[in-house]
């Protein structure tokens, strides 16, 4: 069984997103960069800005 409450297209797509539950912003920047390292069509997208 697969849980995706966001659906697959972005993981179709090759788009990276940090998680928002986890919001450690220079870890995901590193590790996006690493990837897209290793496979140039992957996307990264970056975190939408909150409002306050």
């Amino acid at each position: 069984m697969l849980h995706a409450p966001n659906g697959l297209e972005e993981l179709y797509a090759g788009l990276l997103r940090p998680n928002p539950l986890c919001p450690h912003l220079p870890l995901f920047q590193a590790k996006a960069r690493s990837y897209r390292d290793r496979w140039h069509w992957l996307g990264i997208r970056q975190p939408a800005a909150t409002a306050e």
